[in-house]
């Protein structure tokens, strides 16, 4: 692939990606994975877990009896439902193992992880700042 062509440092350079939510970017980069390559995103994202929770499913019960408050909502232009109700720092690990599973390289993956803000509150414990996991 010719990554400095890559559409995908174009999308997250967008002012309506710049201006979105953390969950709104979340999800543009999961449905861009998905429209990127639907095949390689139903072989390795299909049921995708961490821990006990489904995050990625083409059933919606599936997400929700995974765990309390999981919120699944439909992954708009796709067959998918995902889990909402995750902090920021896991939507980046989230997207951290998807961008690796479609290889794309440290730096791009790296760019991604820096949009996905910090979240405003503390989820205790496993709440870190992107600055503190990563060190930049």
């Amino acid at each position: 692939m010719n990554w400095k062509d890559d559409s995908l440092m174009h999308l997250i350079d967008s002012s309506r990606y710049k201006t979105g939510t953390a969950k709104y970017r979340y999800f543009t980069v999961l449905r861009f994975l998905y429209e990127k390559d639907s095949a390689l995103f139903a072989q390795k994202l299909e049921s995708f877990t961490r821990g006990t929770r489904v995050h990625i499913s083409h059933d919606a019960n599936c997400v929700e009896e995974s765990g309390s408050s999981t919120k699944p909502e439909r992954l708009e232009g796709t067959p998918y439902f995902v889990l909402t109700d995750l902090d920021n720092n896991r939507k980046r690990t989230v997207l951290r193992i998807a961008l690796k599973i479609f290889r794309y390289p440290a730096a791009i993956i790296d760019a991604v992880l820096k949009s996905i803000p910090d979240s405003p509150h503390s989820r205790g414990k496993h709440a870190r700042s992107y600055i503190h996991e990563y060190g930049t």
